[in-house]
């Protein structure tokens, strides 16, 4: 996506999660998408998915820990590039 003067808008906080949803693997990405996108709870993911409530918990919570991680990271380079770049 481009501007009309030709420069490259600056990257969103969508942008920013999209890279980091990237870093999980696929069985994240589906926990992700059943409870942030599709509005489950972990005990209905478990039904879904017929595992332990307390298990789908937990690996959201990791989940989102992980997430953070990448945020922080990526939002550590972004003011790194700046300072050297800008």
């Amino acid at each position: 996506m481009s501007r009309q003067n030709g420069s490259q808008p600056k990257p969103t906080q969508v942008d920013i999660t999209m890279g980091a949803l990237k870093n999980l693997d696929n069985h994240e990405r589906i926990l992700v998408a059943l409870y942030y996108y599709e509005g489950l709870t972990p005990e209905e993911i478990s039904e879904l998915l017929g595992k332990d409530a307390r298990n789908i918990q937990q690996q959201l919570d990791q989940i989102h820990a992980k997430i953070a991680h990448f945020l922080q990271v990526e939002e550590a380079s972004s003011v790194l590039t700046a300072r050297v770049y800008g």
